[in-house]
């Protein structure tokens, strides 16, 4: 179990995740994670709606009127590594969410919001996951993903343990799915706290 000094760090982290996409909103600001889209409101945690990642929801819609959704489970520290005990309970309701019979019939965005920047997360994690937002079709992605001097071991890695947490918690897990689902997640850090922070100028 968490430490009571832990447990009040990442509830302070949430709120602060949370403030964000309310000023945000009330800056009529786009939202981080989710592009070209307004705000038009912010849940906490607790919705009673059956959202999949609950700690802050945020709904838009964008230029055309079109309404979108960003889940996001807020974790202070998370390495997405293949031991990593929290990611493996994020991947269990990404799963859940990605089961549900709407999920692929709207726009629905899934994220962690972490306060941590490492090698990992600010280069490989990030750039698998652009690759697979900007690569139109599953196949291109994994043939890049497989090219040794274009992708890296960690990118793989990522990929690899993706699907299996996937795989795991019955979730289709297919080359197909695990490129689709990665182009629904997103790695959002909030800084928080650091000199320079991003986050911080964002407000």
């Amino acid at each position: 179990m968490a430490s009571p000094a832990s447990a009040a760090r990442g509830s302070h982290f949430e709120g602060q995740v949370g403030a964000y996409y309310l000023l945000a909103m009330l800056a009529d600001a786009e939202a981080l994670g989710l592009p070209r889209c307004g705000i038009s409101r912010v849940r906490l945690q607790g919705s009673p709606e059956g959202h999949s990642l609950d700690d802050v929801i945020v709904y838009g819609r964008d230029s055309q009127g079109i309404p979108a959704s960003l889940e996001i489970q807020v974790k202070r520290s998370i390495d997405f590594s293949p031991s990593d005990e929290v990611f493996a309970a994020v991947m269990v309701q990404v799963a859940e969410a990605v089961k549900k019979p709407d999920f692929w019939s709207v726009r629905r965005e899934l994220a962690v919001a972490t306060s941590q920047h490492s090698r990992q997360i600010d280069g490989p994690y990030q750039d698998v996951l652009t690759w697979a937002r900007e690569l139109g079709d599953a196949q291109s992605f994994h043939r890049r993903l497989r090219l040794p001097k274009v992708a890296s071991e960690p990118m793989r890695r990522f990929v690899s343990t993706f699907g299996e947490h996937l795989k795991i918690n019955n979730a289709p897990h297919d080359d197909q799915s695990v490129w689709e689902t990665l182009r629904r997640f997103q790695i959002l850090v909030f800084d928080f706290g650091s000199k320079s922070s991003v986050a911080e100028a964002g407000r």
